[in-house]
């Protein structure tokens, strides 16, 4: 009976990322020889800078720039960081500004954006449940994965949700004036990419306006 045990919602996003993944690899081209960054020790570094210790995250490189970068839940608080090897190419990325970029992200998944809008109250339903002598309803999961699609490659975040994050990176970075600094330069020079690549012109709608990110990032002046 045991075997028909459906995963909890802490185990259920690994296995809906992975799904995800595995089902969109010819458009994310994620299955590629490629060379060891060392993004995941620069990272786990950043991490520490920022005083956060002991999370578990896993780095894909695709060779695509459909998708520029992207956070996605793994099972039991894992992280899923996904990089475009075009868009840090096209960008020059240094490991410091990777890692900005991830940090945006878990913070993204740290804030639930894309869970709770492909939870479906069905799959929710289902969570930690048994299904032994009663039908199986796959049409459930691939509901969910379908959302994920949309999530990902189509809706993307909203303003609000762009701000809440732009304001947690400042947060985060006001004491180092030379990280602060680096994250905004990061954000002019893809403000500058999509401006002027059309490869990249579908990155606004999953990101809204670098240009005002930059806008909310600049210090107010008072008038006297």
């Amino acid at each position: 009976k045991e075997k028909y045990d459906f995963p909890s919602e802490d185990d259920i996003w690994g296995f809906l990322s992975e799904m995800w993944l595995v089902k969109n690899a010819p458009i994310l081209k994620w299955d590629f020889e490629k060379v060891d960054f060392g993004l995941e020790h620069s990272f786990s570094k950043f991490l520490e800078t920022m005083g956060i210790y002991e999370k578990k995250f896993k780095i894909l490189i695709v060779n695509t720039p459909t998708i520029t970068h992207m956070g996605i839940p793994g099972s039991n608080g894992e992280y899923i960081f996904l990089l475009s090897l075009p868009f840090m190419r096209k960008l020059d990325l240094s490991k410091l500004e990777i890692s900005l970029i991830m940090f945006e992200d878990y913070l993204r998944v740290e804030n639930q954006y894309l869970q709770k809008f492909v939870l479906t109250k069905e799959l929710k339903q289902m969570l930690g449940k048994n299904f032994h002598n009663k039908k199986f309803d796959k049409k459930v999961i691939f509901d969910v994965v379908k959302k994920y699609d949309n999530f990902i490659l189509d809706k993307g975040f909203s303003f609000k949700q762009q701000f809440e994050v732009t304001k947690s990176m400042s947060r985060y970075l006001k004491d180092d004036l030379k990280l602060w600094n680096s994250y905004y330069q990061m954000i002019v020079k893809i403000d500058d990419l999509i401006k002027t690549n059309v490869l990249y012109k579908e990155y606004l709608k999953i990101y809204p306006s670098p240009e005002i990110q930059m806008n909310w990032l600049r210090p107010k002046t008072k008038k006297l």
